[in-house]
């Protein structure tokens, strides 16, 4: 009980910004227009076919690129409490919720209550998060599942049950979406970072147990994959799997940390300090994270899946021989952010946990360079719990730390916020 209350001293206020901007969708029967299109060309479709098939539905192939774990949830709690699709875009903001919950509750681990209360407002008013609490769709319900993964890592010596729930949380989430097997990278990783830290036997058991967390999702990979003939159901061959390498998508993650950091960066203790210090570390990174956009073509162009989101949308702005110049600035910043949470992190004892949770970050944005779509929206959720989390290790129990994450988070979610609203009043 005391860790439910402690949950939701962290978890309230953002909840309640999710569920203001959910009232404003569901209420005014609005459609957010790319959930709405997978809604009802695919994830509705699915849950269908699903309900005329129980109890025996065929997982062979089916309209959707995802696994059918969400899909068959839904269809057992449209059973219950009725299968029209408003109630199920009712039933959907469970899992926005959930989400919202895990996000703000780890931030809560690291920081005092409030201070995580502000951090996770941008997520909560992410129109990715709130899209996906308001439509039938796959993104809520994986991403709550694996940031609770991420989390059961991120305490130095993890109990036996908490490995269980770990092994649980990454199961479900590549039932929902196969993709999300990345989640081996950061398991075995803290097992191996343990065993590099304390060569022990203790240790090599710890990696051990981790190694065994992945195992029962591999299974299910493999059979999704035995099942498809594919990575994806028969359907979606030729339209995610890429035919090469999506060589962007790192450049798209950093220029995304580019666009977003600003807001956290203000909350950072001495950052000034740290970029009189570390300028050559700085500049490394910055020509790194410009060269990652400009070798690669990262002008927006649909058939090319480089579109969808307004980060897309800034990236044409100043474009020359197929390279988007504005792309190449915001990571060549995100690139320079990271080295500032970095040097910030370094003086703090959560130097293990943040090594887990940018191996999450990277593990995700190296899966989506086997994706042929870049959208925006299979790179926000990750990068918003990324800062969020990064920011809540770097404030720890400081006496500022209310102070300083009240700030610029409180700004970016008023911001995505009102993107949200316009969007929804103007199309």
């Amino acid at each position: 009980m005391r860790f439910v209350t402690e949950v939701m001293r962290s978890a309230w206020p953002p909840v309640l910004v999710l569920l203001m901007l959910v009232a404003g969708v569901l209420l005014g029967e609005h459609l957010i227009a790319s959930h709405a299109w997978d809604q009802n060309l695919f994830h509705i479709q699915v849950v269908r076919q699903f309900e005329m098939q129980w109890p025996s539905p065929d997982l062979s192939d089916y309209s959707a690129a995802t696994g059918p774990l969400y899909h068959l949830v839904m269809a057992g709690l449209g059973a219950v409490f009725g299968n029209d699709l408003e109630t199920l875009r009712v039933l959907s903001v469970i899992f926005g919720v959930g989400v919202v919950v895990v996000v703000a509750g780890v931030a809560g681990r690291f920081t005092e209550f409030r201070a995580a209360a502000f951090l996770t407002m941008p997520f909560a008013a992410s129109i990715y998060v709130v899209a996906s609490a308001t439509h039938v769709h796959t993104d809520d319900f994986a991403w709550m599942a694996s940031a609770f993964c991420i989390a059961c890592l991120l305490s130095p010596s993890p109990r036996p049950r908490t490995l269980v729930l770990a092994a649980v949380a990454m199961f479900v989430a590549v039932g929902a979406r196969q993709n999300f097997i990345w989640l081996a990278g950061p398991v075995v990783f803290a097992g191996l970072l343990d065993l590099s830290l304390e060569r022990s036997v203790g240790a090599v058991k710890r990696l051990t147990a981790l190694v065994a967390v992945t195992i029962p999702s591999l299974g299910l990979l493999i059979t999704f994959i035995v099942l498809w003939g594919g990575l994806v159901p028969p359907h979606f061959q030729d339209f995610h799997v890429s035919s090469g390498v999506n060589w962007i998508a790192p450049g798209y993650a950093l220029a995304l940390i580019g666009l977003y950091a600003p807001f956290f960066l203000l909350a950072v203790p001495e950052v000034m300090s740290f970029i009189r210090t570390r300028s050559i570390p700085l500049v490394i990174a910055g020509v790194a994270g410009v060269l990652f956009v400009l070798i690669p073509p990262s002008a927006p162009e649909i058939a090319s899946g480089r579109t969808g989101g307004p980060l897309w949308t800034l990236s044409g702005m100043w474009v020359l021989a197929d390279r988007s110049l504005s792309l190449a600035c915001f990571a060549g910043f995100g690139a320079m952010s990271l080295v500032i949470f970095w040097s910030a992190i370094a003086t703090t004892d959560r130097r293990r946990s943040w090594a887990i949770l940018a191996c999450a970050l990277a593990a995700t944005t190296a899966t989506q360079m086997a994706n042929a779509q870049s959208f925006q929206r299979y790179f926000d959720t990750p990068t918003l719990i990324f800062l969020c989390w990064t920011l809540a290790m770097i404030l720890g129990d400081r006496r500022d730390a209310v102070l300083r994450a009240s700030l610029g988070p409180t700004l970016l979610a008023v911001v995505l916020a009102s993107l949200l609203v316009v969007r929804l009043v103007a199309f």
